[in-house]
């Protein structure tokens, strides 16, 4: 049985049909929208109070669709519907400089959605990507791919990882070396030394290349540090 899979139209044609899909910035700008430099330097169309208006008054996913591709944020005033739209999501995360507050407004089946969070993932910062991995869903916090994307924005994510991945030598050695370049002085040595300690399989700090990469951190001067270490090492029992 044939399977009706909708008009056919030419290349020419589906462009033509894209272009009056989508707003132009001089539109937007005729409107009242103005260009704003965000935290990352990139130069952003900021929607009008009542371009926003537009957005919370209508149902229309092309309109809210193109809104977003100028404008991330306009995504925060986008309809329940909408902001369950997964097409809708991934074109505001592309450009989002917030992308854990967008997260936390999508649907709970798309926080659970692999493609969402790994988009949401790429555009963190050190200082949101902590908040993007507890919005994932529990499956996606265990899942090895989202892990590591995650560790190698920041490396604090490994201790909240599973039991499973923190003895997965992959996921360990992403971890100590995220550490390596993010960690310096004398607080972020009590860091390097929470993550060890976080490691859920102690035969992996007898693993030469995991020894290779942490072994020269000088954590052990700290004699706090080293009680800790040589009584978390100690097998039970022993004194």
């Amino acid at each position: 049985m044939s399977r009706e899979t909708g008009p056919k139209y030419t290349p020419q044609k589906q462009a033509e049909i894209e272009k009056s899909r989508t707003l132009s910035d001089a539109e937007l700008l005729k409107e009242g929208a103005e260009y704003n430099v965000n935290e990352r330097g990139e130069k952003r169309l900021e929607l009008t109070k009542e371009q926003i208006q537009k957005i919370k008054n209508t149902e229309d996913r092309e309109t809210v669709l193109a809104l977003v591709r100028k404008d991330p944020n306009a995504l925060f005033y986008a309809s329940e519907k909408l902001r369950a739209d997964k097409e809708i999501v991934l074109s505001a995360l592309k450009e989002s400089d917030q992308p854990s507050r967008l997260l936390e407004i999508v649907s709970e089946e798309l926080r659970n959605d692999k493609e969402v969070v790994l988009a949401a993932i790429r555009v963190a910062s050190l200082s949101n990507i902590i908040p993007i991995f507890f919005l994932a869903s529990f499956d996606l916090r265990n899942d090895k791919e989202v892990v590591l994307a995650s560790i190698e924005k920041s490396p604090y994510v490994f201790k909240h990882t599973s039991e499973e991945l923190r003895a997965d030598k992959e996921v360990v050695l992403a971890a100590i070396s995220g550490a390596n370049e993010n960690f310096g002085g004398r607080e972020d040595i009590l860091n390097k030394a929470d993550l060890i300690t976080s490691i859920s399989d102690k035969k992996l700090l007898s693993d030469p290349d995991i020894r290779r990469v942490w072994g020269s951190w000088d954590i052990m001067s700290d004699p706090d540090i080293r009680r800790g270490y040589e009584s978390w090492e100690r097998p039970p029992g022993k004194k």
